[in-house]
């Protein structure tokens, strides 16, 4: 065992309590963030959602020089550090498939003169760099492909379906897209839902960034001077065609209503998509289990020797404990059972806290 696999389920453990405290407190500021535009909605639940990653990255920074990490123990450290990687290992083969399937797209798209002429056109009104554009016949919704150089797409059935109007709201919305560089903004968001795959409370806020993007591109798209009957029609009929890519047209035709009803009724309460009861039992029991694991004191006596790291969470001197294993002795450590009353209260009331932040249907609507 090396401290660098318990640092590793460290992280882990950590990421567990702290993702569900940020979204915690998203929610918390939900009824003020109902009062605010679409940007800064997207930027507060952006802005939650890197806080997620980089909290337990930090607390790393904090705990490892010292020789310090707190963990249920060293077997499970061991657990979540490897069922981690697994996962991780396999959200990473997934995001290079996208990427695989991203790169023929653009490989086999055709090119048409006037659609991008329109493009152009539309680009210099919106103030957009020059765009690549190509239509795809094996795509069924607009999509802006690519990080570095992006590329919008077209299906060639909405090319040939859509009237004039429908078609300059569709590649408004996508330009908006590219004016805000959600691309990229995209892209390190996939790599978060990589990392944290195992948490119900980064799918939700990654959910929430996703929706409230799409709302963000729609505004900018009204803002161009599309008319909203135009948009609401145009997002009728990509979500009519079952495979919407980039507009971000969720499965449920509850968002989609909400969108429309937000483009044809300006002033309409966002909407935020919930994480349902299995998500909030998740997210609650991990707080609590989280909480109380790091004042557990039943490590194995045989890993509890093998670095400074398990030592700390037994209240050693990792100081001593180098210098004991140094002169080949070691004195044996009391094992106590101790567990103060109100660590349990504290669990206790984490994951109720957690539980009724996140399971009120008020922050949702």
């Amino acid at each position: 065992m090396t401290p660098g696999a318990l640092l590793l389920g460290g992280l882990v453990v950590h990421a567990c309590w702290q993702a569900t405290l940020v979204a915690g407190v998203v929610v918390t500021l939900r009824p003020w963030l109902a009062r605010q535009s679409a940007e800064v909605r997207y930027a507060v639940a952006y802005i939650a959602l890197l806080l997620m990653l980089a909290l337990p990255l930090l607390s790393s920074l904090v705990w490892a020089p010292s020789g310090a990490s707190v963990v249920l123990s060293p077997a499970v450290a061991l657990w979540a550090g490897d069922l981690w990687s697994i996962g991780a290992l396999v959200n990473g083969l997934r995001l290079g498939a996208s990427w695989a399937v991203a790169r023929r797209l653009v490989l086999t798209a055709a090119e048409d003169a006037e659609l991008t002429a329109l493009v152009q056109r539309m680009a210099d009104r919106m103030g957009v760099d020059a765009v690549v554009v190509g239509i795809s016949h094996t795509l069924q919704g607009p999509a802006v492909v690519g990080v570095l150089r992006p590329v919008l797409l077209i299906p060639s059935s909405l090319h040939a379906k859509l009237a004039l109007p429908e078609l300059q709201a569709l590649v408004a919305h996508e330009l908006a897209h590219l004016k805000r560089f959600d691309p990229v903004m995209n892209a390190v968001q996939r790599v978060v839902e990589a990392l944290l795959f195992f948490h119900p409370a980064m799918w939700w806020l990654s959910s929430v960034v996703d929706a409230e993007r799409e709302h963000c591109a729609d505004d900018a798209a009204l803002a161009a001077g599309v008319a909203p009957g135009s948009l609401a029609r145009a997002l009728e009929r990509v979500a009519s065609s079952r495979l919407p890519v980039s507009v971000g047209l969720p499965a449920s035709g509850g968002l989609l209503l909400h969108r429309v009803q937000r483009i044809l009724l300006p002033g309409t309460p966002s909407r935020w998509p919930g994480c349902g009861p299995v998500g909030r039992a998740l997210a609650g029991a991990m707080f609590a289990f989280i909480l109380v694991s790091p004042f557990s004191h039943s490590l194995h006596p045989t890993v509890q020797q093998s670095t400074s790291l398990v030592a700390w969470s037994q209240g050693a001197n990792p100081g001593e404990q180098a210098e004991e294993l140094e002169n080949g002795r070691r004195r044996p450590r009391p094992h106590t059972d101790e567990d103060p009353e109100w660590r349990t209260r504290l669990a206790a009331w984490g994951a109720r806290l957690a539980w009724r932040a996140l399971g009120s249907e008020r922050f949702w609507r």
